[in-house]
């Protein structure tokens, strides 16, 4: 029984990865695979959110990730009303949304500070950092298409709008499921880890036990 149970993410992804793959275009395609990941399968908005927004933005949305189903929704219900705002308007309520999640800046999510070059809890930097001016100037991509944010409660405008229509090309159904199952496949990802290092720590500390036998005899 319990291996029935670990065998359904992959069933579902069995069954859904192909899709996933056939509703989007051919060139955004490769946006949805982790070539680190345990098999090359289809994350849809989860690989998303953590690959375009995440590579580019750093801070944001981090607090997304392993994150229930519904705040991700809400999350994407907020992209979809931003579409047909205008660039100011989209910068300046996606701040404002932040701002909001009060469970997630209370948090005790930690990141990495390269100005101080130490690690402190993130949202307590974005707490401290925090403007009243919400501009386009705020979030803007340089030449070498790297994201400069001076205010980290933002993020830049096409990035929000390049993430909103490839959000669109996916049924939400089959999202919640290859979600579903992708977290699943990443908890049991994460257990082999886990076994792998005990197995290791056991390893080291059964030689070290030899090496001593070994000195006595």
């Amino acid at each position: 029984m319990k291996n029935a149970k670990f065998s359904l993410p992959f069933l579902l992804l069995a069954t859904f990865a192909h899709l996933s793959v056939q509703c989007v275009p051919p060139r955004t395609a490769p946006l949805f695979f982790f070539p680190s990941a345990p098999t090359p399968i289809s994350l849809v908005q989860m690989h998303l959110i953590e690959q375009v927004m995440g590579e580019k933005a750093m801070y944001i949305p981090k607090f997304l990730r392993g994150s229930p189903l519904n705040k991700f929704y809400e999350y994407k219900a907020l992209l979809e009303t931003l579409g047909t705002q205008r660039d100011d308007q989209i910068l300046d309520k996606f701040g404002r949304w932040l701002n909001a999640q009060t469970e997630l800046i209370k948090s005790k999510y930690l990141e990495y500070d390269f100005e101080s070059n130490e690690t402190i809890p993130l949202f307590q930097k974005l707490r401290d950092e925090k403007t009243a001016d919400y501009s386009q100037k705020t979030a803007e991509i340089n030449s070498e298409m790297v994201l400069l944010i001076t205010n980290p409660y933002l993020v830049a405008v096409d990035k929000i709008k390049q993430l909103l229509a490839l959000l669109k090309t996916i049924p939400d159904k089959q999202c919640d499921q290859i979600a579903n199952a992708w977290r699943q496949i990443r908890i049991e990802y994460a257990k082999s880890l886990i076994e792998k290092a005990q197995a290791a720590a056991a390893a080291a500390q059964q030689e070290k036990r030899n090496s001593q036998n070994d000195e006595f005899n």
